[in-house]
């Protein structure tokens, strides 16, 4: 009787107008970049029963009871963006004390114009929470709107997939997991004959696992909605969802934005560690890379992460992770390599793929769109983003509770301060 109140009041939101001039849907695919979360197929810019000899089973670190519905609602989003530690379950990610440091060389740029819209308008109509641009390792630009601040951990939609693959990356570095051609069910037994049983790690990486899953957020039924509403109402956990899911196409050869993908990712991770994808991110990445504030990450009902989105973080911080791609994998104060360089430069390039003619296909690395020659984002489906411009040294980093046509802007900005 819950999940049908939450999908009616999902369906209530998803058929309600327009507020303040921001659609009540996310921008779609293509438009202006693609920024509609991340994908040709979808999104919200958007993870299981564990075996206790390799990842005990754990609660999250706070239960929460609260239903998904209301997160989408427009008109409360920026509140709930910056609130998920009430709305979901989740686990916490301690920053160390060591943290990076980033100088300061403020520019003065809310006066600048792209096609006829300074950037101050934009960050209005795009319903921007908080934004940083960083040249040269220095933070050029700073601002924060609708009751944000630097400490303020905002949600990431799917930016977050961007960070499973750092982990993924990481773990292939360290021998946890042998090779991304290596199947899936090598690490999660429990999909076998399930869709993704003939499924690589490469595949998921570049979404190409061929597998159904629907992926349309105008339709509150969709497998997207109905990941989180069974994750947190029925007890429904992420691996047993993932096991029902089915195979329309053989692996590899039909590229599609499913965010699917990336949650088997985060198990194959949690798997092949024997760590909480969030006890990994904060022992791999968060502290070696010197990440100012705590973060944490939502998960289902059973403690799982859900690793296709819902990392909360301040901005500056997601600042920093574009930093780390920008100079190879290293945290530029220290010297120090967090990301593998190797695993960077594959990341950030398109992959190539055994796709079918006519199927379709997208510019995308391992999970980060690909924008030009040196140009590549993290994309959350309500406007978040962490954009590099490797050529100008530019980092854009951006946490929103709307949308809307993006790329242009960045692209002014970083010609802007890069001179």
């Amino acid at each position: 009787m819950r999940k049908l109140l939450l999908v009616l009041l999902l369906l209530t939101v998803a058929l309600s107008g327009c507020i303040d001039g921001v659609v009540d849907s996310p921008t779609k695919p293509g438009e202006d970049g693609g920024v509609g979360d991340d994908a040709p197929d979808a999104e919200t810019d958007d993870d299981e029963t564990v075996d206790e000899s390799v990842a005990p089973e754990t609660e999250p670190d706070n239960q929460v009871d609260t239903g998904y519905s209301t997160i989408r609602n427009f008109e409360v989003s920026a509140d709930n963006f910056r609130s998920m530690d009430e709305i979901a379950p989740h686990n916490d990610i301690d920053a160390g004390g060591d943290v990076w440091e980033l100088e300061r060389d403020e520019r003065a740029l809310g006066t600048l114009t792209h096609e006829g819209e300074s950037l101050d308008r934009f960050l209005d109509r795009t319903m921007t929470t908080g934004f940083v641009v960083v040249h040269d390792g220095k933070v050029v630009y700073e601002d924060y709107r609708q009751g944000y601040d630097e400490t303020t951990q905002a949600t990431s939609w799917s930016v977050a997939k961007s960070f499973t693959s750092a982990l993924v990356g990481i773990a292939v570095e360290e021998g946890d997991i042998d090779s991304v051609d290596d199947p899936v069910v090598e690490y999660v037994p429990e999909l076998e004959g399930s869709g993704y049983a003939d499924v690589t790690v490469y595949d998921l990486l570049t979404m190409s696992s061929g597998v159904s899953f629907e992926e349309n957020y105008d339709d509150p039924t969709s497998d997207i909605y109905m990941l989180f509403i069974d994750a947190y109402t029925d007890d429904h956990t992420m691996v047993e969802q993932m096991a029902e899911i089915e195979q329309v196409s053989p692996p590899g050869t039909r590229q599609a934005y499913l965010s699917s993908d990336t949650v088997v990712l985060g198990l194959v991770v949690r798997e092949a560690t024997g760590q909480r994808l969030s006890d990994y991110a904060e022992e791999k990445l968060w502290k070696p890379a010197g990440m100012e504030e705590d973060a944490f990450w939502s998960t289902d009902s059973a403690g799982t992460e859900i690793a296709m989105c819902c990392l909360n973080a301040q901005v500056r911080d997601y600042a920093r992770f574009g930093l780390l791609y920008l100079n190879d994998g290293v945290r530029a104060d220290t010297g120090e390599q967090v990301v593998p360089a190797d695993w960077v430069h594959e990341s950030t390039v398109n992959q190539p793929l055994r796709v079918e003619p006519g199927s379709g296909s997208i510019d995308y690395g391992y999970k980060w769109w690909i924008r030009g020659e040196n140009e590549y984002e993290a994309v959350g489906v309500y406007g978040q983003s962490v954009y590099v411009d490797a050529e100008r040294d530019v980092v854009i980093a951006k946490t929103s509770a709307g949308g809307g046509g993006h790329l242009g802007m960045y692209r002014a900005v970083a010609e802007e301060v890069a001179g």
